[in-house]
C-alpha cells in the first residue's frame, strides 16, 4: 500500500522566501546598532566574517565573540545539533559565540543590545 502525502511546495518556498528576508533585515537592523557600540566601547564588530569553516554574521576580535542570527526556522533538531557541533568546535580556539534569532532582533532589539552589553562589553569597563 502506497501512501502519498500531498504538500503544499509553495508555502514551503514562501517560508524560506519570508525566514531569508527576515534574516536579512534582522542583520541589516542589528549591523547599524553595532556600529553605535563599536563607537561607545571602542570596539569593532565586522560584518560576514569567516573563522576556518565557518561563517558568522558579525565577530568583534577585542572580545573574541562571534554573533549569529538564525531564522526561526534553524531551531528545528537538524539545524540545532549542527550549530551545536559549531559552537562546539570554535570554542576550542577561546572564541565565544552569542546567538539569537531573527525573530529575537525584529522583536526587541534593544533587549539584544543590552544583553550583549551586559553579558559581553561589560568587561571592558572594568
Amino acid at each position: 500500500m502506497n501512501l502519498f502525502l500531498p504538500y503544499d511546495n509553495n508555502r514551503i518556498i514562501n517560508k524560506v522566501n519570508y525566514s531569508l528576508g527576515n534574516t536579512f533585515e534582522a542583520k541589516e537592523l542589528l549591523f547599524k546598532r553595532l556600529s553605535s557600540v563599536n563607537e561607545s566601547y571602542a570596539v569593532c564588530f565586522k560584518k560576514d566574517v569567516r573563522i576556518g569553516v565557518y561563517k558568522f554574521d558579525f565577530f568583534c576580535e577585542e572580545l573574541n565573540l562571534a554573533i549569529n542570527i538564525d531564522a526561526i526556522s534553524d531551531n528545528f533538531d537538524e539545524f540545532y545539533n549542527n550549530d551545536q557541533i559549531k559552537t562546539f568546535r570554535i570554542s576550542h580556539k577561546s572564541i565565544r559565540v552569542m546567538k539569537v534569532t531573527d525573530y529575537q532582533v525584529l522583536l526587541d532589539l534593544d533587549q539584544v543590545v543590552r544583553y550583549l552589553k551586559n553579558n559581553y562589553l561589560k568587561v571592558l569597563l572594568t
